[in-house]
């Protein structure tokens, strides 16, 4: 895949030199709908959100951005976080993926990541949450719930416009780290009863996952917030359990 090479070369020479960093690869394949911030115009040019995370963690990390999974299955035992802007059933094996992060692999899902492997128990169960719904597409109110590398540059409460998830009744959320509140939304266009969840982790295993649900629209891309947020996200997993 032309796209695929010219990516990987591009970020490459960006992690030259000095001691090694960690390999994060940036999969944005998608199987099902394809948000627009992940769609390549042209095979060899970026997608939004992959310049806006390449930019981001030019200092941090060798980054590998590809939209072909098939290459993440062969590759996934050199790979240390994968990050996750997916949708549908993906030529990555599930099953092996989950194990590969109980082994001790990091795994970061980014906004419709829980829109991925509906079917598969294991990586829902894992990963902690399935989409179901986005009742809310407007400016809300996010509330953060817990202190973590991804939540310590934020308020303890900040604004934000964005489409906003819903999740299945049967999701069991791990940690939750940011949670939308209630009072700024028409709750009654989604399920009053439910929690809202917008950010969690867990350990599992040897391995850590982290997920934000927020990243849909270009301009949350364009958001310094959201940005150090997902590069918290990828620091904490690659760190592993205590």
């Amino acid at each position: 895949m032309p796209g695929f090479v010219l990516a990987t070369i591009a970020l490459l020479v960006l992690a030259c030199g000095g001691p090694r960093r960690a390999r994060v690869v940036f999969l944005t394949e998608s199987a099902g709908f394809r948000h627009e911030v992940v769609a390549r115009e042209r095979p060899d040019e970026l997608s939004h959100a992959e310049r806006a995370l390449a930019d981001a963690a030019r200092s941090r990390f060798e980054l590998v951005l590809v939209q072909d999974s098939a290459w993440v299955e062969r590759e996934l035992d050199l790979i240390d976080a994968l990050v996750l802007y997916t949708t549908g059933d993906l030529a990555l094996d599930p099953d092996r993926l989950v194990a590969w992060v109980r082994d001790g692999g990091a795994l970061i899902g980014v906004h419709s990541a829980s829109d991925t492997y509906r079917e598969s128990e294991a990586f829902v169960g894992m990963l902690g949450g399935r989409f179901e719904r986005h009742p809310w597409q407007q400016e809300v109110r996010v509330l953060v719930a817990g202190e973590h590398p991804a939540t310590s540059h934020l308020p303890a409460s900040f604004r934000i416009h964005d489409e906003i998830y819903e999740l299945d009744s049967q999701s069991e959320v791990p940690r939750v780290l940011l949670e939308l509140d209630p009072d700024s939304v028409e709750i009654e266009r989604g399920d009053p009863d439910r929690p809202h969840p917008l950010a969690w982790c867990r350990d599992f295993g040897a391995g850590r996952v982290f997920y934000t649900a927020l990243g849909h629209r270009p301009e949350v891309w364009e958001d310094a917030r959201f940005l150090e947020h997902v590069l918290g996200g990828i620091t904490w997993a690659l760190a592993g359990p205590d």
